[in-house]
């Protein structure tokens, strides 16, 4: 207590939108606690993206799920091959995860074309197509909405399911 009553009172005005430190600008102390005062170091939930994330992962997964009941009856009534393509999508989502969240890797190592040659393998090209659709859409968000990676991952895995399949 009595060396928080030496500590002297921190107070700053800031007009609404005044920048406070500039992009490659070396943050200092003072622009710390400036920014932590005005609580812009701490993470928020943005609830609206959070919601649109939500519902295109069970926009995905009703439409994958319609597709295997429409067409593929034999997958959708087995547990196993549920399980298993469960595992391939989950596999590949936490890989691009891991991929964008290292600064050194570049989203195009996430391996939708290995996802693509292995579905096309195991289940035949029709289902590797909507694999490939399902898991381009949701790697696509995890990586960052990258409109150039998403179009990328998509054809070089379709291009995987044609040549697998010929």
């Amino acid at each position: 207590e009595e060396a928080a009553s030496k500590v002297k009172d921190y107070t700053v005005r800031k007009v609404k939108g005044e920048t406070i430190v500039r992009e490659g600008e070396i943050v200092t102390e003072e622009h710390a606690k400036t920014l932590k005062a005005l609580g812009l170091l701490e993470e928020r939930i943005d609830f609206g993206k959070t919601i649109g994330i939500i519902f295109l992962v069970l926009l995905a997964l009703v439409a994958l799920g319609i597709y295997l009941h429409e067409f593929r009856p034999d997958v959708f009534v087995s547990p196993r091959l549920i399980l298993l393509l469960g595992i391939i999508l989950i596999s590949v989502i936490l890989m691009g995860k891991v991929i964008a969240s290292s600064p050194l890797l570049p989203s195009y190592l996430v391996p939708l074309a290995a996802v693509a040659m292995l579905t096309t393998i195991l289940f035949g090209p029709k289902l590797g197509v909507v694999i490939v659709l399902v898991a381009g859409l949701l790697t696509g968000q995890v990586v960052g909405n990258d409109l150039q990676y998403l179009t990328v991952a998509i054809f070089s895995g379709l291009f995987a399911v044609y040549l697998v399949h010929r």
